[in-house]
C-alpha cells in the first residue's frame, strides 16, 4: 500500500461521535481501562460499531480497508515493543513510522481529516490497543493506565488522545496524520525526512501553534533551516522556541503569504533563526 496520498480517490471514513453520558462515551471509559488483550479482541468495542457513521459525499472506505489500517498500526507497535510500555526513543520513532504510514495509506482529503469522528473511530473502535499502548501512563495526561488493575470507569476522566471534539492535533492518531501532512517535503526524495528528524517538542511547536499550521510555507522553512542549521553547542529545544517566538512576532508585522510568494520568507526564517542561535 506504498501509494502516494494524492494517487487514488479520497475515501470517507467511519466516524463516531461521542457525548458525556450517552451509550458511547460509557464504553470509551471501559476501554481506557482495559488490558492489551482486551483491546484486541473486537468483542470489547462491538457495540460501536452500530453508532458509525459516514460523510454524504464521496466513496466509503470499507471494513476491510480499516481493519487493514488498524492491522498495520499494531505491527509498527510491535516493532517497538508492544505491549510492553515504550521508552521514549519507541514512542518518538512509533509516531514517526505510524505517522508516514497513516499519511501514505488512508487516502483522506483535509476535509475529511477535520473531522473529529474519523479519528474517534480508529481510537476506540478500530484500534484501541495502540492508543493504550502509547498512552498509557503519560505524563501529560490525566489518564488512566490501561495495566491498572480493580479499576472502575466511575470516574475515569477522557482523555483526548482517545477522542477528540475540537483538537484533532492531540489525537493519538489525528496529530500523527496532520504532522505528516504539514511537514512533507514534496520536493524531497524522502518527503517526510523533517517529520523524521524532528524531536517531540518541535513537533509539537510546529503542529499545535494556530499561526503556522495557517502558514505551511513558513513552517517548512523553519524546519529545514533547525534541522540543516542546528550544531548542538546550545539546547535545540529552546532554539527550535525561540526562533519560533522570533517568527511569530515578525509575523505580526509582515504577511507571511506575500513573504513567501515573492521569495523573501527564507530570508526572514534565516534571521529569526540566526538571532535564536545568537541569543542562546
Amino acid at each position: 500500500m506504498n501509494r502516494s496520498p494524492k494517487s487514488e480517490s479520497d475515501l470517507l471514513y467511519p466516524r463516531l461521535e461521542l457525548k458525556p453520558g450517552t451509550e458511547s462515551w460509557t464504553i470509551i471509559e471501559k476501554l481506557m481501562i482495559a488490558s492489551h488483550d482486551m483491546l484486541l479482541d473486537k468483542t470489547i468495542v462491538g457495540d460501536l460499531e452500530s453508532m458509525l457513521e459516514y460523510g454524504n459525499v464521496g466513496g466509503q472506505a470499507s471494513q476491510t480497508d480499516c481493519d487493514k489500517l488498524s492491522e498495520g498500526l499494531i505491527s509498527i507497535a510491535k516493532q517497538h515493543g508492544f505491549p510492553r510500555h515504550p521508552n521514549a526513543n519507541q514512542k518518538r520513532a512509533a509516531d514517526a513510522e505510524m505517522a508516514i504510514y497513516l499519511h501514505l495509506n488512508m487516502r483522506i482529503s483535509r476535509n475529511e481529516a477535520a473531522h473529529e469522528g474519523v479519528w474517534n473511530a480508529f481510537s476506540c473502535y478500530f484500534c484501541p490497543a495502540v492508543v493504550a499502548w502509547r498512552w498509557s501512563g503519560a505524563e501529560d495526561e490525566e489518564y488512566l493506565p490501561a495495566s491498572n488493575e480493580g479499576k472502575t470507569s466511575e470516574s475515569v476522566p477522557i482523555s483526548e488522545r482517545w477522542f477528540t471534539q475540537s483538537k484533532s492535533e492531540r489525537h493519538a492518531f489525528g496529530r500523527l496524520w496532520w504532522r505528516a501532512e504539514l511537514l512533507r517535503d514534496e520536493n524531497a526524495k524522502n518527503p517526510y525526512w523533517i517529520l523524521s528528524g524532528l524531536m517531540e517538542d518541535e513537533l509539537v511547536q510546529c503542529a499545535e501553534r494556530g499561526l503556522f499550521v495557517t502558514h505551511r510555507e513558513a513552517v517548512l522553512a523553519l524546519a529545514k533551516k533547525h534541522l540543516e542549521d542546528y550544531k548542538g553547542k546550545t539546547s535545540r529545544m529552546l532554539v527550535f522556541r525561540s526562533a519560533i517566538k522570533s517568527l511569530r512576532r515578525m509575523a505580526s508585522l509582515v504577511d507571511l503569504d506575500a513573504a513567501a510568494r515573492n521569495g523573501t520568507l527564507e530570508i526572514m526564517v534565516g534571521t529569526c533563526y540566526k538571532e535564536a542561535l545568537l541569543r542562546k
